[in-house]
């Protein structure tokens, strides 16, 4: 079975995790990735969760998971040596995957003005918090603060809180979509150069991405003349998270037949003809009202007992699952969803697998996130023609 992305070079000038998801989703498609990382590694390796909380450059939870099929060498490319020894690499590269601060390459010469002259087929994807121009190109972001900007606080959680309740955010969420959005650009990029023979740049904004895959949060201002809020109450109902003996559960009810459901389920039959709960849209502005006598039912029961009883008459409801629940489910273990990884420092860890079945591509683990310099000489010696004297006076010299 061949890899779908198996004639693809890329060379990756990142840390953290926006660009290095975006090449990590293309290298688990097979393409060949050299991650460059400046001589004191990947800010990643410095971010937990770490390996039985011991810190080390090697034990990250998040650089093993975001790096892996992944090539490594250092490389200091402020210098003249180390700006020679990236273009060398980009001759014959198809993409550049770069997360600098905008106008910083095009300091140092290699912007895409000039590598283009370089390497004309070139993709270049530049991922930012901003994006390549505005007033705003510059700034520095975090995930953080990219969920804020991005609007996506201000509606998290929909269905909860009150009015003095401060915006929330969801770990690391922002920095995995503009990964995604930005290796769906990049492959943009490759099918069109596939006509015109050409690379381009394409530019990616964090904070746009947030934007773009916040749902239909954007669309009130517009259609309704308000904002979505944390506090925002839904029109419909049931569709609430409601608690149960272990945690909560998420029912749907709106379908008239699954209101009915619901109602035997949950010992509320007198509620079917009752006119504060008619539709779907008095049940979502009653809720208050609902949600205890729902409520006095499902806190007697677990998260399993509820979906199971939901799935006998067919009523929409799925347990709020923790990530602990989740490693442990029988679905994604039929499917073989999580997967092992032997690192030589690590040991072997679970990490998520293949977040798409093929049939006739192939999507593999090839190996783990590299050591810090770990390919140095085999990308170095081997494929650039160094020596290792030469090697050694590079390390010498700072320069990888």
């Amino acid at each position: 079975m061949k890899a779908a992305l198996g004639d693809l070079k890329i060379i990756e000038y990142a840390s953290l995790i926006n660009g290095p998801y975006c090449s990590k989703m293309l290298a688990d498609m097979g393409a060949d990735v050299i991650k460059i990382e400046k001589n004191g590694g990947d800010d990643a390796r410095r971010r937990g969760p770490f390996l039985a909380d011991i810190p080390g450059a090697e034990r990250s939870g998040l650089f093993l998971y975001v790096n892996t099929n992944k090539r490594g060498i250092t490389l200091d490319i402020t210098t003249a040596t180390g700006k020679e020894i990236l273009r060398k690499l980009l001759t014959d590269a198809d993409i550049f995957i770069e997360d600098t601060r905008p106008g910083t390459l095009s300091s140092l010469g290699l912007g895409y003005a000039a590598l283009k002259e370089l390497n004309p087929r070139l993709i270049m994807t530049s991922v930012t918090p901003f994006g390549q121009t505005g007033p705003c190109r510059r700034w520095k972001s975090s995930d953080l603060i990219g969920w804020e900007i991005g609007g996506m606080g201000f509606i998290t959680p929909r269905h909860a809180g009150s009015s003095d309740q401060e915006p929330l955010r969801l770990l690391q969420t922002i920095s995995f979509i503009t990964g995604v959005t930005a290796a769906m650009g990049t492959m943009f990029a490759v099918e069109a150069r596939r006509y015109t023979g050409l690379g381009q740049q394409v530019d990616c904004s964090q904070i746009e991405s947030a934007i773009y895959l916040s749902g239909d949060g954007i669309a009130y201002p517009p259609y309704e003349h308000r904002s979505m809020s944390r506090t925002f109450k839904t029109m419909f109902g049931p569709e609430h998270l409601v608690r149960c003996q272990d945690g909560f559960v998420m029912v749907h009810g709106m379908e008239p037949h699954h209101w009915r459901g619901l109602a035997e389920l949950t010992g509320n039959t007198n509620l079917v003809d009752d006119e504060r709960f008619k539709d779907t849209f008095l049940r979502g502005q009653n809720w208050d009202i609902l949600q205890p006598l729902i409520e006095a039912f499902t806190m007697q029961h677990t998260k399993d007992e509820l979906f199971q009883m939901a799935k006998d008459k067919a009523i929409p409801m799925g347990p709020a699952r923790t990530m602990d629940e989740i490693l442990k489910a029988e679905q994604f273990k039929f499917r073989q969803f999580f997967i092992n990884i032997e690192h030589s420092e690590t040991g072997r860890l679970t990490y998520p697998g293949a977040p798409c079945k093929y049939s006739t591509m192939r999507w593999k683990i090839r190996r783990p996130a590299p050591r810090l310099g770990e390919h140095n000489e085999e990308v170095y010696c081997g494929q650039l023609g160094f020596s290792r004297t030469e090697l050694v006076r590079l390390y010498e010299a700072g320069i990888i």
